[in-house]
């Protein structure tokens, strides 16, 4: 099922009046975590699996994820949940729309359901929807979120676990102070890259990114991308539309992974100076 919201000028997981963020009786958090998880999907292409979130733009679905989950493809398959206790199966096809040469993230355009029937909003009127954050400024160290997505150690189950806020990346992007990072203790794995990180409200704040180790402590941080940077990005069009465009840049703590963990699209952890490692996942 498509899910999506407004967000100013911007529909992510619009539909029906009901939230799929409606608070749980007796949870710890406000937020319903069954109804969230049908708006995360599975992105599935030749060289592996990732995560992502479906949104709306005009009449148009369009599934949003990391530029590196379909880095060099063109078409995808969208995968997920029919049944909340089943694993993620194939709903929609999809081709590459556009991506951020710039930041680690790229939207995809939904073109037909998995039997090739046209899908927009007018054939599909009726969505339930997610609670995109208006802004994440008020997000401080400390603050526990939620993160959904579809880890390659899952078997294709939507998997859900919770974290806190541990810091704050802030950055300038079009002339405005942003937060671009946001840095959490919870636990990602290869194959969440792309999917969803929401706050207490059930808000989504970030968007999984990478993971970094430390081998001879243990350490461990995720990163998340921060939405406000991504809608600022969308908002701006400042969007790349082919690979062929695109100039790959050479980090030599990066090497890719000829046979990825978990059948996701993950890249080999490469060492940094004093023993730390970094992954997408």
């Amino acid at each position: 099922m498509l899910c999506c919201i407004m967000i100013g000028s911007l529909l992510l997981f619009a539909g029906p009046a009901a939230s799929l963020a409606a608070p749980q009786s007796g949870a710890a958090q406000a937020y319903d975590i069954d109804a969230i998880s049908r708006g995360v999907v599975q992105v599935r292409s030749e060289g592996g699996t990732g995560s992502g979130s479906l949104l709306l733009r005009g009449d148009r679905y369009y599934v949003l994820t990391n530029r590196h989950v379909v880095e060099g493809y063109e078409n995808f398959v969208i995968a997920g949940l029919r049944d909340l206790n089943a694993p993620a199966e194939p709903l929609y096809r999809a081709e590459l729309f556009s991506f951020s040469a710039n930041y680690d993230m790229a939207l995809l355009l939904v073109t037909a359901d998995n039997s090739g029937r046209s899908i927009t909003a007018v054939s599909h009127p009726d969505l339930p929807h997610l609670r995109f954050a208006s802004s994440t400024r008020d997000l401080s160290r400390g603050d526990e979120i939620g993160i959904f997505g579809y880890p390659g150690i899952g078997d294709n189950e939507m998997v859900y676990t919770t974290g806190i806020i541990s810091s704050i990346q802030y950055g300038d992007y079009g002339g405005r102070e942003l937060p671009i990072w946001y840095r959490t203790n919870a636990q990602m794995s290869p194959g969440n890259s792309g999917g969803i990180a929401v706050n207490g409200r059930g808000e989504v704040i970030g968007v999984p990114t990478y993971v970094r180790t430390e081998s001879r402590t243990g350490g461990r941080l995720g990163s998340l991308l921060a939405v406000d940077l991504i809608f600022s990005v969308i908002e701006r069009d400042d969007m790349t539309r082919n690979w062929s465009s695109y100039e790959q840049e050479t980090f030599t703590a990066l090497t890719p992974d000829a046979a990825p963990t978990f059948e996701s699209l993950s890249l080999t952890p490469g060492t940094l100076s004093g023993g730390r490692h970094v992954a997408t996942v």
